[in-house]
């Protein structure tokens, strides 16, 4: 069942970015990568997963910057941050420093 709606939800994306890219907020894909959604998606769940099955958790802050780096690279690579880094130079540096 879930992978059914993930599978639904990819498509919903993808058609939305395939048929109405300029009405769409700035947070969705600019150019849809399945793959990178996908990606993103499914390791958000199973981190989510893992950490309610865990009898110790991580700390706050350790969460926070695993929160942190996966909406940082799902910004820098699904966005339309990802067509400005493409015509200005310190874009891409900055889009180069939050994947490495």
């Amino acid at each position: 069942m879930a992978e059914a709606g993930l599978i639904l939800l990819t498509l919903l994306v993808g058609g939305m970015c395939a048929y109405i890219p300029a009405e769409l907020p700035f947070l969705l894909p600019f150019v849809f990568n399945p793959i990178v959604f996908l990606g993103c998606l499914l390791l958000g769940l199973w981190y989510w997963r893992g950490l309610r099955r865990l009898a110790e958790t991580p700390g706050r802050v350790r969460q926070g910057f695993f929160w942190l780096g996966l909406l940082g690279t799902w910004f820098v690579l699904q966005t339309h941050f990802e067509y400005l880094a493409q015509h200005m130079f310190f874009l891409n540096r900055a889009q180069a420093l939050m994947l490495g």
